[in-house]
């Protein structure tokens, strides 16, 4: 329960600053979104093969959908927040 509160009031604050540059940059703010949203992909194959190992969404679909879930567990372990 704890971990998708959490993770909607993430979502929710992204949204804020998703309306906020939108009306700051008008209906130009989605080539902001597309530059980077390609480069955070390019960071992650990068990444990947720094580590030396495949994405597991290659091989499954969920394990892309699971992922952001995924990262906030590890950084609430990190931090010593339990849920």
């Amino acid at each position: 329960f704890i971990i998708g509160f959490i993770m909607i009031l993430i979502m929710l604050i992204m949204e804020y600053f998703i309306s906020l540059s939108n009306l700051q940059l008008g209906t130009k703010s989605w080539i902001l979104y597309l530059a980077v949203f390609i480069i955070t992909w390019i960071l992650q194959f990068v990444g990947h093969k720094i580590e030396g190992k495949k994405p597991s969404f290659i091989k499954d679909l969920q394990f892309l959908l699971v992922g952001p879930i995924w990262l906030l567990g590890f950084i609430l372990r990190k931090v010593g927040i339990k849920y």
